[in-house]
Formats: C-alpha cells, structure tokens, sequence
C-alpha cells in the first residue's frame, strides 16, 4: 500500500514536471496569428493523460501546481488568474464530458475544453479590465480553442494507447 502511494506521488510529480515542460516550450513558438490569448495549450496534453488514467482529483492537483509554478517562472501576477479560471474551467467540462461519453471521443471531449477554456480567460479579462470589446475576440478564441482541442485530443488518444493504467 505504501509502495503505491510513493508511486502515485512519483508519478504526479513527472506528469507535472512533463506539463511545465510543455509550457515552457509552447512558450518558445511564435503564434501565427495576431490575437491576444490564442495558444497551443501544450500543457492540457498531460492534464488529458492525467485525467484518463488517475481521474479528476490528480488531474486537478497537476494543473494546479502547473499553473503555480508556470505562473512564477513564465508569467506574471495577471497570467495566474487567466490560467486558473481557463484551466479548471477547462478540465470540469473535460471531466463531465468524460464521464457523459463513457471515456469515448477524446478529440471531442478537448475541442469543448479548449472552447470553455478560451471562454473562460475572456471572461475573466472581462472582469479584471472591464472592457466589453474583448467580446469581439470570442469567434477568434472558440475557434482557436476547437482546432487547438482537436489536435491535443488526438495525440493524447494515440498516447494513451501506451501508457500502463496501474501504478502498482
């Protein structure tokens, strides 16, 4: 029992490490395109893989501590709160459409988090700098946020394929 314990620690700490590191190199590539908040989402790609193969309450300390620590390394103070109310924002509507679809459809069950998260950081832009013409960037971020969700989706289902569901 003790042994497993250590494992499972041991093993949210990689998965964490695993997610900064896609942080920090989603940070490196240059976007393509000229609008405020679109990004890769590298880092939900093991939030994913976390969610399928330890459940909700690991994944959520795991994008917990990425979004902590991801914030003090790469961010600044305001980088926290988009990353928190996108993030969890993101993997509740993950979790839920996980368990609706019987762990069916993970490209799909990505495209709607990466929509909620998207929506989710325009909402709390919205309230941190009260400027309702943010509005006008949601087609771009909902859009963005089901190709992103897609091609995230389908690595982490064609991962997932190869990595063990026990940790005894």
């Amino acid at each position: 029992m003790k042994n497993t314990n250590i494992r499972k620690i041991a093993y949210l700490g990689m998965l964490t490490a695993a997610a900064l590191a896609l942080y920090g190199i989603e940070s490196l590539i240059p976007v393509p395109v000229p609008i405020p908040g679109i990004r890769l989402g590298l880092a939900n790609f093991i939030t994913l893989i976390a969610l399928r193969k330890l459940g909700t309450k690991e994944a959520s300390v795991i994008l917990f501590l990425r979004i902590v620590i991801a914030s003090l390394l790469f961010g600044q103070a305001v980088s926290f709160a988009y990353s928190l109310g996108g993030g969890f924002a993101c993997l509740i509507s993950e979790s839920m459409l996980d368990a609706f679809l019987k762990k069916k459809n993970l490209p799909l069950i990505s495209c709607a988090g990466g929509m909620i998260h998207n929506i989710f950081q325009l909402i709390v832009a919205l309230f941190l700098l009260q400027t309702a013409g943010l509005i006008a960037y949601l087609p771009y971020l909902i859009l963005s946020g089901i190709i992103t969700g897609l091609f995230i989706g389908i690595a982490a289902n064609a991962c997932l394929k190869h990595i063990p569901s026990n940790l005894s």
